[in-house]
């Protein structure tokens, strides 16, 4: 209880002016109270938040919404209650469902607009009498086509096009959100959550907007931000707390991003926040990961030189363009093994996101199966870049590695740390599978602002040519060899 005021207390902190720039106040409180709304976007489980006085919960899933009574079990009684919470676990089985014709529906929805963006949103009155209103996005999850979203790359109003089709599909829900105990409170006969960022426009607002999201949640969260500021929501009327946040701006923007009032913990050795467009949007603090995180976070596979090589291998790619070819690279070096032991390998890998009908399903087509997906890898290349060849030299050294290395460990195995070697840097909450190692991004909420660099987040490249060499020795310094090029 006492911590939950404590973060709150954080987050409701004004303003200050510093640079020129209206911030807000970066506090290790509000971090961790931010990382637990994050993980709740995942479960949403609301019980524990409405012990501490939450209420108005809705759950945003796809293109289902859960608000007023039906999320918060009417006027009273036993039959609303039960009902409610019927319609909570409905919403959390959505969010995970991996059934196969939910699956191929999914994915074809998918074919001109992502609309698989999830959120929870609740409200709480605050000792200064004003209300908190929190909103928690979600990051991919283990559907698959949760994961077209993060694929869309292309530049569309200067923003990754991805997030930003997101970001619109959770808008289109802004008049339906309601706030009906907090409405009968404050003597209104509606409120909604667009009444609230109307409200957030004037500086004497009863309301205070709280983001928080994790990975793709994370950048919703950023252009979620950035399009209520440009449609007049106040810097002091909103803060933001993301966790291994991707970037999400592509263009010069309307407005320094350095002063949109949101946070970004990021892992140095995390690949999603090198990856997305070119910006992130507010202020970046990055652990540049020490041999004693690396022990607490990443668990006994630490230790094995074999994940290690493949570790290392990953943190070759530094953005987008590396990324993709990484991955021809890694279809090359398993074109190359026998039928056999790639549809063992790849089956295996594609179960945590696929019905198991699915990638058993594979069987003698997983040769057609990788030609389709290096084509398309290949198209998605050429659109991203604008150039008209692949750097095949590049391609070709680098499945070399992959293959000596799988080779050594099995195709299964080699899988296995590929997919740990993103995964574990990347984890937020705690998990079975990884024992009584510390999610990374606990440990960083757990020790911020010590231990955590300040980033550069602005590409603006600023005047004079020492001034940029001093531009890029800093984001060196801060990202190290596995920093991005901008």
């Amino acid at each position: 209880m006492e911590r939950m005021q404590e973060g709150c207390r954080a987050l409701m902190q004004p303003t200050q002016w510093r640079g020129g720039l209206e911030r807000p106040v970066f506090s290790g409180e509000g971090a961790q109270l931010s990382l637990q709304l994050a993980s709740l976007a995942y479960s949403l489980d609301v019980d524990a938040w409405r012990r501490e006085g939450w209420t108005d919960v809705s759950y945003h899933v796809d293109n289902a919404l859960l608000t007023g009574e039906d999320a918060n079990g009417g006027s009273g009684g036993r039959l609303p209650g039960l009902m409610s919470e019927y319609k909570q676990f409905m919403a959390r089985l959505k969010a995970r469902s991996t059934n196969l014709i939910g699956q191929v529906l999914g994915t074809v929805r998918q074919k001109e607009q992502s609309d698989t963006c999830k959120a929870v949103a609740m409200i709480k009155q605050q000792e200064d009498g004003r209300y908190l209103v929190a909103i928690g996005f979600m990051g991919t999850g283990k559907r698959l086509y949760d994961w077209i979203a993060n694929f869309r790359f292309s530049d569309e109003e200067g923003l990754h096009q991805g997030c930003l089709q997101l970001t619109r599909h959770f808008e289109e829900s802004l008049k339906e959100i309601v706030f009906q105990k907090t409405a009968a409170e404050l003597g209104l006969e509606r409120l909604t959550l667009e009444d609230i960022l109307l409200e957030c426009t004037r500086k004497d607002s009863r309301f205070k907007l709280w983001l928080a999201g994790h990975s793709q949640g994370a950048a919703v969260m950023q252009v979620f931000a950035y399009r209520a500021i440009r449609q007049g929501v106040l810097r002091q009327n909103l803060i933001g707390y993301g966790f291994a946040s991707p970037s999400v701006l592509y263009r010069e923007a309307k407005m320094d991003v350095r002063s949109i009032p949101l946070f970004h913990l990021l892992n140095g050795d995390d690949l999603v926040c090198r990856l997305g467009a070119r910006v992130h949007m507010g202020t970046c603090f990055v652990a540049v990961p020490a041999e004693e995180m690396r022990s607490a976070c990443y668990g006994n596979v630490w230790q094995d030189p074999s994940f290690r090589q493949v570790f290392a291998l990953v943190q070759r790619v530094r953005g987008n363009q590396d990324a993709l070819l990484f991955l021809l690279s890694l279809i090359r070096a398993f074109s190359a093994l026998d039928d056999t032991e790639t549809v063992k390998a790849v089956s295996a890998m594609l179960a945590r996101i696929l019905p198991e009908r699915i990638s058993s399903a594979l069987g003698g087509r997983m040769e057609n199966g990788l030609r389709f997906l290096r084509r398309y890898v290949e198209r998605t290349y050429y659109a991203t870049t604008g150039r008209r060849y692949l750097p095949k030299g590049t391609i070709r050294v680098l499945a070399a590695r992959m293959e000596a290395l799988i080779a050594r460990t099995g195709p299964k195995v080699f899988l296995r740390y590929l997919l740990q070697s993103m995964s574990i840097p990347h984890r937020m909450r705690n998990k079975a599978a990884y024992g009584n190692a510390v999610p990374a991004y606990a440990y960083m909420a757990e020790r911020a602002p010590e231990g955590l660099q300040n980033a550069i987040t602005s590409y603006h490249p600023p005047a004079g040519k020492a001034a940029r060499q001093a531009l890029r020795q800093k984001r060196k310094k801060v990202w190290g060899r596995f920093g991005r090029r901008i």
